[in-house]
């Protein structure tokens, strides 16, 4: 491909790779080099997102003969957007100097057993679970959520010119219109995708040079910052998101992240008074409101004890004796 003089190196990086990805012709390889490429450094990202700027602008502006057919235009355009993006950088360079309105902050919380459905300014929408908590910071270039607890849905509009971000666990999921679920739990995230393609990386990426997942509808990924990003697995996404419905779904779930899940719908505080029993796998669905049965059945299936009294729930390990006392009472 032929690359045209820019302003600086950085600038003709970046325009290499957007344009690269626009060509009908893209390689999987191509995408994942451009994804290695801006993960380098924030400088980076942001002389993509430059770049891509210019594109869109430059895809308004009119070209002599519209009789044309769609790929003369696309190479129009692509001249086009090359020549201006010397001038277009130092206007947009301009145009940084210039005070912008101050972003848009709003915070929203759910208690203990509450679901809340809200709509923001750009009509996305966003269903907190159960005591949850988020931020929303709307700026003219984005749309970004700090998810500092529980789990959400998010069901986002589409704006091609402000990618919709949603911070948690340190790591950032980025889209421009999809529909995601974003499910923060003690030491990790999980993204599971219902429409659409998401980005999921971690927030330090530029460090570690991990390029980011993506992730289609049908799709889920775990995220912590001991173990960086998994394997993207194929889900339900109605399963990932019963919650909606009152039900939570654990298939392999550390009785830990369980237990605080649940903490989040019970009226009564969830104890887990022994740390070591947490790695513990749990598998199985739990209705909202029958908790506490659900606990009990767990006494009898795992080496727990479960103490209820009117005030909170003890999660607890069977004794090495009563462990020792139950063997030699089974049946041979």
């Amino acid at each position: 491909m032929h690359r045209k003089k820019f302003n600086t190196q950085l600038e003709e990086d970046a325009a290499h790779w957007f344009l690269r990805l626009q060509e009908e012709d893209v390689e999987p390889a191509d995408i994942e080099g451009a994804l290695l490429w801006q993960n380098q450094s924030p400088a980076h990202r942001t002389a993509f997102a430059r770049v891509e700027k210019m594109w869109r602008l430059a895809e308004k502006l009119p070209i002599a003969d519209e009789t044309h057919t769609s790929s003369h235009r696309w190479n129009s355009l692509r001249v086009l957007a090359a020549a201006l993006l010397p001038v277009m950088v130092a206007v947009s360079a301009a145009i940084a100097l210039i005070p912008h309105p101050a972003p848009i902050v709003s915070h929203y919380a759910t208690l203990i057993g509450e679901t809340k459905t809200i709509i923001l300014s750009d009509k996305s929408r966003i269903v907190l679970s159960a005591a949850s908590n988020a931020t929303v910071t709307f700026t003219q270039g984005e749309r970004r959520v700090f998810l500092a607890a529980g789990e959400a849905l998010f069901d986002v509009a589409k704006d091609k010119d402000r990618p919709f971000i949603v911070e948690s666990g340190g790591a950032q999921t980025r889209d421009y219109g999809t529909v995601f679920d974003v499910h923060r739990q003690l030491n990790s995230i999980i993204v599971t995708v219902a429409e659409g393609i998401v980005q999921v990386q971690p927030m330090a990426a530029e460090k570690q040079s991990v390029p980011a997942a993506r992730l289609g509808a049908g799709h889920q990924v775990r995220y912590s910052e001991q173990d960086g990003i998994g394997p993207i697995v194929q889900v339900p996404a109605d399963r990932a998101m019963a919650w909606q419905e009152g039900r939570l779904i654990f298939n392999d779930c550390s009785l830990r992240d369980a237990l605080n899940d649940l903490g989040r719908y019970s009226a009564k505080p969830i104890l887990l008074t022994n740390p070591e029993i947490g790695d513990l796998k749990v598998t199985g669905v739990v209705e909202a409101n029958r908790i506490e049965e659900w606990l009990r059945g767990l006494a009898m299936i795992m080496p727990v004890t479960v103490q209820i009294t009117a005030t909170d729930v003890s999660i607890g390990q069977i004794s090495v004796q009563r462990n020792k006392a139950t063997k030699k009472k089974a049946p041979t």
